[in-house]
């Protein structure tokens, strides 16, 4: 799947509201945390990747902090990003959301956002990019008309692939010919007025689109396909917590399931069913691959499962962790620390034993179905290479925490009491 785009990175300042300012009838929040996840297109392209598609991103990132910070993000994902020189601008477009997130409520409750916005100047964009794209794979538009995509590129882009899949943001004459375009009903209403099926398929028509689709909050979303037809697929959702990256969730599933060779019925369906999933949960997040199928069969053994450590003195601690991932999937593949990695990150009388005996060991159990040493101080490059469906790590962590949540559905597994190889370590001193 290719992902063109506004790239945009979304800063998020964390905390509790409990009094307001005498200044002003404003709420004043203690901060008590911060975190930045990818925005516009690049979550679009995050949606992608979680829902196992090869996937290659294009667009605009500034020569600033936040623009260092989105590559250094988009390196810990599968995405291959493309930005040449002639795409760079000055600066990144950044949303700051300053929210309450207190158990005062069972949501997350936005006390204000800052948007410091790049305007992208495209002269030279459309030709580099065309020339550099060498796949006829279908195509998603994630515009949000900072500047990248334009008539001339969408024109140009037709004559490229039949299948493209457009957010809009622009007047319906910059998408002319497009399969599909996907505005909330806040622009559809801005374009044409008022929603209804028939006004609807006139509107489509016009414009040469394939499909129609009109999200809708928590109405659903709403189907003109090119039959005409109209669809409605209706949502039952419980305990929204933030609605922030819906929408990029929509067209990432619409355009993962059309690809795969499900209807267009069937494809909103999922659509709808990964969105709600998604503003169940704190923050932008990525759809997970149960997300969007959880409304037609999937067989979750397929799943590959990954988990790493040390394991130096294994103990039954280690041996419960590894049954239990192991029954996560059809495939496990364990992470060991190389002898170097281990003296790196605990000092020089680490390892107790060397890795060949540690990989002999787990093999041993009759637990995982591969066992892999890898000498970084983390298991990044490993999980790249192994493209899991979900990680395993110890009760010790926290899932922002675990290298690789941001490809892989996290698992975390309790702590069992009373083993622990440090604690061993230590007794026998």
């Amino acid at each position: 799947m290719i992902v063109i785009g506004d790239i945009m990175l979304d800063r998020w300042i964390e905390g509790s509201v409990k009094r307001v300012s005498p200044e002003a009838p404003i709420p004043i929040l203690k901060e008590e945390g911060q975190h930045e996840t990818l925005g516009g297109a690049a979550n679009v392209a995050l949606n992608c990747s979680h829902l196992r598609m090869p996937t290659t991103l294009y667009g605009a990132v500034g020569y600033d902090v936040s623009g260092d910070r989105i590559k250094e993000l988009l390196n810990n994902t599968y995405i291959n990003f493309h930005y040449m020189p002639w795409m760079a601008c000055g600066k990144s477009t950044t949303k700051t959301r300053f929210v309450e997130t207190s158990n005062k409520f069972p949501f997350i409750k936005h006390v204000m956002r800052l948007d410091d916005e790049a305007h992208f100047n495209n002269k030279f964009f459309t030709d580099g990019l065309l020339n550099s794209l060498v796949t006829n794979d279908p195509i998603i538009i994630s515009d949000y008309n900072k500047g990248v995509i334009t008539k001339e590129l969408m024109d140009r882009l037709h004559n490229w692939t039949h299948y493209t899949f457009v957010d809009p943001k622009q007047h319906p004459e910059t998408y002319r010919g497009a399969f599909l375009v996907k505005p909330n009903m806040k622009e559809y209403v801005a374009w044409n007025g008022r929603f209804d099926p028939k006004s609807a398929d006139e509107f489509r028509k016009k414009y040469h689109w394939n499909n129609l689709v009109v999200t809708d909050s928590d109405n659903g979303i709403h189907l003109i396909d090119e039959n005409g037809l109209y669809y409605h697929a209706t949502t039952e959702c419980e305990g929204v917590v933030d609605v922030a990256g819906a929408g990029d969730t929509v067209i990432a599933v619409l355009a993962w399931a059309v690809t795969q060779g499900w209807d267009m019925i069937e494809a909103v369906q999922m659509a709808n069913q990964g969105a709600t999933a998604v503003v169940q949960r704190a923050g932008v997040v990525p759809v997970d691959m149960r997300d969007a199928m959880n409304m037609v069969t999937y067989d979750y053994e397929d799943d590959i499962v990954f988990t790493n450590g040390v394991f130096d003195i294994l103990h039954e601690g280690h041996k419960e962790l590894l049954k239990f991932a192991k029954t996560k999937g059809r495939k496990l593949v364990v992470g060991i620390n190389s002898d170097a990695s281990v003296k790196r990150l605990k000092g020089k009388d680490r390892p107790i034993n060397k890795q060949e005996h540690r990989k002999m060991m787990i093999e041993m159990l009759g637990i995982a179905d591969e066992v892999v040493v890898f000498n970084e101080d983390t298991p990044m490059q490993l999980i790249k290479e192994v493209r899991p469906d979900i990680i395993v790590k110890g009760g010790d962590y926290e899932e922002k925490d675990v290298v690789g949540h941001e490809i892989a559905h996290v698992e975390i597994f309790p702590t069992v009491e009373g083993y622990s190889t440090t604690s061993i370590i230590e007794n026998t001193k």
